[in-house]
């Protein structure tokens, strides 16, 4: 539970200064930009998972991002965080804690999804097998 507690303080934290930002980085950009930002802070590829890697407020993350399926080409279409926890209900508990933050949007099957800023950026909560996954879908992304 004290990992949950801790993993919500950094979405909060990393959320709170601009609705598209992440760990002080402005991911609306050009990708060039994000990149060199995202590995000043030390975020790193991992060969294994195929994603970047870091540590951010003692929490392991993995990261991902897709700029290949956009409408403007050096932007960035979708920004993921996958977040490493055992516990079964750290996505009903982030789900959650972005409702109060954010605007809720209609729910996948999947998915628990939210309206993150007003250029229509929209964030997902996701389950995966070993903890949570945040998604986050630029108005860049193309379909």
């Amino acid at each position: 539970m004290k990992k949950v507690l801790i993993m919500m303080a950094f979405a909060l934290m990393s959320i709170a200064a601009n609705a598209f930002e992440f760990d002080g980085i402005d991911l609306n950009g050009n990708v060039v930009d994000i990149s060199k930002k995202v590995a000043q802070k030390g975020y790193v590829f991992d060969p294994e998972t195929g994603r970047l890697t870091g540590n951010c407020a003692g929490i392991q993350l993995y990261i991902s991002m897709e700029y290949d399926k956009v409408t403007e080409p050096g932007k960035l279409g979708r920004f993921i965080v996958d977040i490493p926890m055992n516990n079964p209900s750290a996505v009903q508990i982030v789900a959650s804690t972005f409702a109060v933050i954010y605007h809720s949007l209609p729910s996948k099957a999947d998915s628990k999804e939210f309206l993150v800023s007003n250029d229509g950026t929209v964030a997902s909560v996701q389950a995966i097998s070993n903890g949570v996954r945040l998604v986050y879908t630029t108005p860049y992304y193309q379909k």
